[in-house]
């Protein structure tokens, strides 16, 4: 063998091994992606998922049709997909109280208003949709977010328990999702919740950014010390830059979040949860883009970590 083909040879064989140790760091941190931050087509999303190896996705609008809406024809058509791709399904992302509490005030307006009736409705559709896709994670909310939180956080407290013991019921687990505009948010918010829902079929989506929109405070170390790590049962990845008294969704790897050291300490903590890539950012003009360009930085985080 001459200089050149060992050369080669040995690039090659490093960049297999590069190749191995990003497919270990996916299944690792079981990585997946919300199928609509690359496209609502689900064979064009599908397409991505296996370029990148993934195994996991997470379901929230698909053919321009919110997951909750699905018809039975639409959920047999998209489960047949993912299952000739020998995919899982992470979460099933839900509106469940994405809504103004009855009678509050909240700091923005753009929380529909709905009755309590109406949400535990939507709670028991999400049930059916989880078990058509094998799913074990219901997402919910925890209303929109007033000026004083704590004046709702009883309320947040008796209805995501209460829909705690319904998903309970059904061998399912309840997910809150932490969000800028929403009752709970940070890191000492999430814990407190936890703490007075005991319940183990409740637990959160932990997402950093989401807390970082909130007031630029970072999520990590500060905020996610503040958790019960056995609680995270699934976590959101993007990334943000604060920009004056706002956040705006950034790329991955171009944000001022400390997604490695995040991803480190759920190692360290041996956090039992799945991660989905929930981009957000546009690149061009191109959620997809954004998503393409994103995803090897994150794989390769995960490798580092």
């Amino acid at each position: 063998m001459n200089r050149r083909d060992f050369l080669c040879s040995a690039l090659a064989a490093g960049l297999l091994a590069a190749n191995l140790r990003g497919e270990d760091a996916v299944k690792r941190f079981k990585l997946g992606v919300i199928t609509d931050e690359v496209d609502r087509d689900l064979a064009k999303a599908l397409e991505f998922v296996k370029e990148f190896k993934l195994e996991w996705i997470e379901l929230r609008n698909v053919w321009e049709t919110y997951i909750m809406d699905f018809s039975p024809e639409q959920i047999s058509r998209a489960k047949s997909m993912v299952d000739e791709l020998g995919l899982k399904v992470s979460c099933i992302c839900t509106p469940f109280l994405k809504s103004q509490y009855p009678g509050s005030n909240p700091i923005r307006d753009n929380y529909r208003k709905s009755t309590l009736e109406d949400q535990f409705e939507i709670l028991k559709r999400a049930i059916d949709v989880a078990h058509a896709f094998e799913a074990k994670n219901i997402r919910t909310f925890s209303f929109a977010r007033c000026p004083n939180p704590n004046d709702l956080f009883q309320a947040a407290v008796d209805n995501i328990g209460k829909g705690a013991e319904m998903v309970q019921a059904e061998g399912l687990r309840l997910v809150l999702e932490n969000i800028y505009d929403g009752t709970i948010c940070t890191g000492e918010e999430c814990a407190r919740l936890c703490k007075a829902i005991p319940n183990k079929a409740f637990g959160l989506i932990w997402d950093p950014p989401n807390a970082y929109g909130l007031s630029g405070e970072q999520p990590y170390p500060g905020m996610y010390e503040a958790l019960d790590p056995s609680r995270i049962y699934h976590v959101h990845l993007k990334d943000a830059v604060w920009k004056g008294d706002h956040h705006e969704w950034a790329v991955v790897g171009e944000g001022e979040l400390d997604l490695l050291g995040q991803l480190r300490a759920l190692l360290a903590d041996q956090v039992d949860c799945s991660v989905s890539l929930e981009t957000h950012a546009n690149l061009n003009g191109s959620r997809e883009a954004a998503s393409r360009a994103g995803m090897p930085v994150l794989i390769d985080l995960m490798r580092q970590a």
